[in-house]
């Protein structure tokens, strides 16, 4: 639902990578990085209490990083793909109450050429509180999810973990 990832660790692993020789003679990798920022903004309602709809406003910053391996003699041997959606959502309502909410999704792939592996991942949570004009706690929400992948060869291994789901009016 809601995510931002900081890029500024990425000049540390390129001369990290540098420091241990990967270079065009030898094994190299390949990083490539991008960002996101998506805006919206909507109607909204509340499931637990009766009232006029509110409306609500949303960012999300969503952040791409893939790398991929080669061996010596350029041909690839992997990839190690992550996204990083974070959201953040305000809302208001017209009895002056008011909300705010976050949501952090993030994605990891990674591809074995080598033994043909494959996982993904994906860890995602949101939460949201909605106070009294007078910011008293009116209601949260909160869930929690964690959804693993695993193909290797012929086989598919699935797990989902849900953590929680709460929702107290």
């Amino acid at each position: 639902m809601f995510t931002r990832l900081r890029l500024a660790a990425l000049p540390v692993l390129i001369t990290a990578l540098l420091a241990f020789g990967a270079s065009p003679a030898k094994a190299s990798t390949t990083i490539t990085a991008w960002q996101t920022t998506e805006t919206s903004s909507g109607v909204a309602t509340d499931d637990c209490r009766v009232l006029d709809n509110g409306t609500y406003e949303s960012t999300a910053v969503s952040s791409f990083r893939v790398v991929e391996t080669f061996n010596r003699q350029g041909a690839s041997t992997g990839y190690h793909v992550m996204v990083v959606e974070q959201d953040t959502t305000t809302f208001a309502f017209p009895d002056g109450s008011y909300g705010t909410g976050e949501g952090i999704t993030r994605i990891i792939i990674n591809f074995s050429e080598n033994s043909g592996v494959r996982t993904f991942t994906q860890p995602h949570v949101d939460q949201v509180t909605f106070y009294t004009p007078d910011g008293q706690v009116i209601e949260h929400l909160m869930f929690h999810e964690i959804i693993h992948v695993t193909r290797a060869g012929d086989q598919i291994y699935v797990r989902v973990e849900r953590g929680h789901f709460s929702l107290n009016c």
